[in-house]
């Protein structure tokens, strides 16, 4: 392969008007052998890091939902909470009204009292009174 490619090399340079000594084809050769090796190594080492920077990346967003998702059962529960009072606060608000509703009904069925102010005497005495 490397005989096609100094043989390829030389038909080149002949073309341009300039004859290659076997030694310096093969200088030229293996140049560009070494670059392209070196060009693959550059890439395939920034493969890798590539790789690394998302292997990485997915960790922290596995721990960041990982988080997320304690977060939200804590809400959850907080709210089932937050349910279970307020579900319990507006049965005693309905006891309350129901009270409150029956108060003022027997209040409204209590006869008018004409006779509900005290004279000047009574008011006195209830004055005096501590």
């Amino acid at each position: 392969m490397t005989a096609l490619a100094f043989k390829l090399l030389q038909l080149v340079a002949g073309l341009f008007g300039v004859r290659l000594p076997p030694f310096a084809a093969g200088a030229i050769v293996a140049a560009v052998i070494a670059a392209i090796l070196v060009g693959t190594g550059f890439y395939l080492v920034d493969l890798g890091a590539a790789q690394a920077q998302r292997a990485c990346q997915a960790e922290a967003l596995r721990k960041e939902n990982e988080q997320l998702a304690a977060e939200l059962s804590e809400k959850r529960r907080a709210l089932a909470l937050i349910n279970a009072i307020a579900e319990r606060d507006a049965g005693r608000a309905a006891a309350a009204e129901d009270k409150l509703r029956a108060n003022q009904e027997a209040i409204d069925a209590t006869p008018k009292n004409p006779a509900q102010c005290f004279d000047r005497a009574a008011a006195g005495r209830v004055r005096r009174v501590r």
